[in-house]
Parts: structure tokens; sequence; C-alpha cells
């Protein structure tokens, strides 16, 4: 008895998890920030296949509640051949998710790093602003920076650089990595004062 029981709660467990994972990954697919950021991974971090990997994600979890579904039919009917099937997906499915946490273990510790280095490059606030500035997008502040000021500082570096970003995704990348910064006309220059979602950026 306890062998059923205990193969019925596994099952139940398995389809909320699976569950959990399409809500979770649903919305994501279709995310526009989250588009412009796996173009910015791919170009920055030569990750070419981390939008895929989200995709993978969603169909596992659909999986992982169908095989849910499956373990408990199976249990209840008492069908052997239902059970086999669902062991068996299991074994699948448990293949399937330690090769995506091995990937967001390469993630978190190799890609990671270099993709918040460099956004936190294209985000310090004279850059942000040349590159707002070059690309025409709003911001805080905008209307008090001299365009000479812009002319003057942009170098031919600065102009790759707003060509890579432009085609990155241009003001929406930026808003995406840098969100709502503020800048206020402090002595001879420009000093970030807001620096949004409670960011603090050393002056």
């Amino acid at each position: 008895e306890s062998m059923p029981e205990a193969t019925r709660t596994g099952a139940v467990a398995i389809f909320v998890l699976g569950f959990i994972m399409v809500l979770r990954f649903s919305d994501k697919v279709t995310d526009k920030g989250l588009l412009r950021l796996d173009a910015f991974l791919d170009a920055s971090a030569g990750m070419e296949y981390s939008f895929e990997v989200l995709i993978i994600a969603l169909i596992a979890g659909t999986f992982m509640a169908a095989t849910g579904c499956i373990g408990y039919v199976g249990v209840q009917s008492g069908r052997r051949t239902t059970m086999c099937l669902y062991f068996s997906l299991t074994t699948l499915l448990a293949l399937v998710l330690l090769s995506l946490g091995s990937f967001a273990i390469v993630m978190q510790h190799q890609v990671g790093p270099r993709m918040l280095q460099e956004a936190e490059w294209i985000c310090h606030p004279k850059q942000f602003m040349l590159l707002a500035m070059k690309l025409d997008c709003p911001f805080k502040g905008k209307e008090r920076i001299p365009l000479s000021w812009v002319e003057a500082e942009c170098d031919d570096f600065c102009l790759n650089e707003t060509e890579r970003v432009r085609a990155l995704g241009a003001c929406d990348l930026l808003d995406v990595l840098c969100r709502a910064f503020a800048y206020e006309e402090v002595g001879g220059g420009m000093c970030l004062v807001d620096g949004g979602n409670g960011t603090e950026v050393e002056s």
C-alpha cells in the first residue's frame, strides 16, 4: 500500500512542479525586454542558445505536468504499462532537467560576470548619457545635456558602440539594462542622482 501511495504523491508533486514551470516561463518567451537581453547576451558573451534554452524549459515544464498526470492515472488504474511509461518518462525528465541545470551553472559562473561587466560599462553615467543622446533616447535630465559636449566626447569608439547598441535594440536595450537613471548638473559636469530601483553608483 505504501508504494502506490508514494508513487501517487510523487506524481502529484511532479505535476505541480511542471505546472509552476509553465506559469513561470510562459510569459518570459514573449517578454520584449528578455528578447533584448538575449540578443545582448548572444553578442557580448557568445551564448547563442540562451533563449532556446528558455523554450526548452517551458516544454520541459509541460512535459513534467503531463508526466505527473500519467503517473497519477497509472496508480489509480493499476495498469502496469501506464506505470512503466511513467517511470520511463521520469528518467528522461531527470536527464533534461540535469542538462538545464548544467547550463544554468555555466551561465551563472562564466557568462554572468562577463555580461554584468559589459552592462555596468554601458550603464556608467557618462557612457549611458553619450549612448542615450546619440540614439535620441528619452531619459531624465536629457534637456540639460549640451549637444556640443556629446559631439566632443563621443569619439570613434563611442560611435562604434552606438551602432552596436542600436543593432541590439537601441533605446529598448538601454532601458532594460540601465532602467530610469537621472542626472543633474554639478559643477562642470553631470552627476547621477537617481540610479533607479535603488541602485547605488559611485560618482
